[in-house]
C-alpha cells in the first residue's frame, strides 16, 4: 500500500471514531425540523455540542413550544449542558453533571441544547431524550422509554402566555398481576391542577400544597396537569411504583370495625390504605398472627403517604414482641397496611386477623405539643417524643365524673409498668417510680 492510501485510510478512521450518534447516524453538532422524535446521542470528552430542534410547524394543532423528556443523562461531575433559544439566551440550566429524568416545557420553537464536556475520562458520556411540540405528554408504556417506574416530575417551565396541559399515562407493565403506585414527593399546585383518572376507590381533582394521599390505580391511570398561566414555578414530583394486584387498594369505609385477614393479602406485596369517612383516629389490634416464612413482613403506617408516615409497627416471624399487648393508634383518620412476601413458595401468610376501629378522641402523638379529652369514651393517648421515650395515658371515663382515672404507663402495652394514677377528688397523685431505658 502506498503513503496515500495510508493517509485515505487513516482520515477514514479518524471520521469514524470522532462520530458521535444522535438518532441514527448524525454528529454531535446536528439538527432536526421534525415535530417529534427520539434523540439519543454519545458525547466526546473535552468538546462543545449543539442539537438544535427547530420543529416545522405543519400542524396548527400543535403545542406552539418544544416539550422535551430527558429520560437518561450520564454526565461527568465536570460536564454541563444548557437550553437556549435562536438568540444563545439560556432559557434553563446549567445542569450539572447525571441527572434524573426530568421535562421541560422550553416555551419556544427553536431550541438548542448546548452540551460542555471537561477533559476527564469517563466511561460514558451520553443523554437520551424524547421531545415533541404536539403535547406535551409521558407515556411509561412507550416502547421506545426505557424507564417505567422511578422519580418523575412536571415540567420545567417559565411563566406562561396560556393554560398548558400535561398527560402522564402510565400503566403497570404487567397489568394482570400489578396496580399503579404513585407516592408524592411534593406537591405545590396553587393556580393549577391536577386531575386524576383511573384512581382506587375514585378519580380525583387536586390542587394546593398540602400532599396528597397515596394513590392506587384500578389498571392504568391518566394524571392531568393543567399548569396555569400567571404563577410560574408550580410542581409535583412522585415516584411511580407497582404493588400486587389482588390484594392492594385505596379505600374509604363508613361502618367500622372492620377486619383484614390472611384471604385480604394474597400477594407478594401487598398494600391497604384505610380511610374513615369520620373525623375520628383509627385504633390497630392482632386477633392472630402466624407467619409461614421468615422473609414475610407486615408493617402498620400512620396515615395515607408511604414515604412520610410513621411506622406504629413492624413485624416479622422473628418478632419476639407480643404483639397482641400493644396498643396501635393513628394520628389521624387513615392508615396503611403494608405487608411484603418475596417467597415463591407462598402467596399468603398462614394466620392474620387484623381489626381496625374507630375512636372519637385519643390517638398518637409525637415529638411535642398539647392534648385534651372532651369526650365521655375511654379513650388511650399514645405520646412519643423520641424512639425510646414514650409513655401511654389510658383516660377512664373522660367526662371526669368523681371516679374518673388517667393511668399513665411506661410504654405501648397493656402490661407496661404504671408510673402515675391521676384520680379526679384526689387531693394528691400517687407516682410510681420508673427510668426509662
Amino acid at each position: 500500500m502506498n503513503s496515500a492510501s495510508v493517509t485515505c485510510v487513516l482520515l477514514i478512521v479518524c471520521v469514524v471514531l470522532g462520530m458521535v450518534k444522535v438518532g441514527k447516524a448524525n454528529n454531535c453538532d446536528d439538527s432536526t425540523n421534525a415535530t417529534a422524535g427520539l434523540i439519543d446521542f454519545k458525547i466526546p470528552k473535552d468538546t462543545t455540542c449543539t442539537i438544535t430542534i427547530s420543529p416545522v410547524n405543519t400542524n396548527l394543532l400543535t403545542l406552539g413550544e418544544v416539550f422535551i423528556f430527558f429520560e437518561s443523562v450520564s454526565l461527568s461531575g465536570n460536564d454541563n449542558f444548557t437550553l437556549r433559544d435562536n438568540n444563545d439566551q439560556v432559557l434553563f440550566g446549567p445542569f450539572i453533571g447525571s441527572q434524573d429524568p426530568f421535562m421541560v416545557l422550553s416555551g419556544t420553537m427553536d431550541l438548542a441544547i448546548v452540551v460542555l464536556t471537561g477533559s476527564d475520562d469517563t466511561s460514558t458520556r451520553n443523554i437520551r431524550l424524547h421531545y415533541s411540540s404536539k403535547e406535551c405528554s409521558y407515556d411509561n408504556h412507550d416502547r421506545r422509554i426505557k424507564i417505567h417506574y422511578g422519580k418523575l416530575q412536571s415540567p420545567l417551565y417559565s411563566k406562561r402566555k396560556k393554560e398548558t396541559t400535561c398527560v402522564f399515562r402510565m400503566k403497570p407493565q404487567d397489568p394482570g398481576k400489578e396496580k399503579l403506585l404513585v407516592k408524592f414527593v411534593k406537591f405545590h399546585l396553587n393556580d393549577s391542577k391536577l386531575t386524576v383518572v383511573g384512581s382506587d376507590p375514585k378519580d380525583y381533582e387536586l390542587s394546593g400544597s398540602s400532599l396528597p394521599s397515596d394513590i392506587i390505580s384500578k389498571s392504568e391511570l391518566n394524571m392531568t396537569l393543567t399548569l396555569s398561566s400567571s404563577q410560574p414555578g408550580e410542581q409535583i414530583v412522585f415516584i411511580l411504583d407497582t404493588v400486587s394486584k389482588g390484594c392492594s387498594k385505596n379505600e374509604e369505609i363508613s361502618n367500622l370495625p372492620v377486619t383484614v385477614t390472611s384471604a385480604d393479602l394474597t400477594g407478594e406485596k401487598c398494600l391497604r390504605i384505610i380511610h374513615s369517612d369520620e373525623k375520628t383516629v383509627l385504633g390497630v389490634s392482632f386477633e392472630v398472627l402466624e407467619f409461614r416464612e421468615t422473609l414475610e413482613h407486615l408493617t402498620i403506617l400512620d396515615g395515607d403517604k408511604i414515604l412520610f408516615s410513621s411506622a406504629l409497627m413492624q413485624i416479622s416471624s422473628l418478632s419476639t414482641m407480643n404483639i397482641k399487648e400493644r396498643y396501635i393508634r393513628t394520628s389521624g383518620n387513615s392508615v396503611m397496611i403494608s405487608y411484603l412476601n418475596p417467597s415463591v413458595a407462598y402467596l399468603y401468610p398462614l394466620n392474620i386477623s387484623i381489626q381496625i376501629t374507630s375512636h372519637s378522641q385519643g390517638g398518637y402523638f409525637k415529638n411535642s405539643g398539647s392534648i385534651q379529652s372532651t369526650s365521655k369514651e375511654d379513650a388511650v393517648f399514645l405520646l412519643q417524643v423520641e424512639e425510646g421515650e414514650q409513655i401511654m395515658l389510658n383516660v377512664s371515663n373522660s367526662s371526669f365524673t368523681p371516679m374518673s382515672h388517667i393511668y399513665i404507663y411506661s410504654d405501648f402495652y397493656k402490661s407496661s409498668s404504671l408510673i402515675a394514677d391521676f384520680t379526679r377528688g384526689k387531693k394528691s397523685i400517687q407516682l410510681f417510680p420508673h427510668h426509662f431505658k
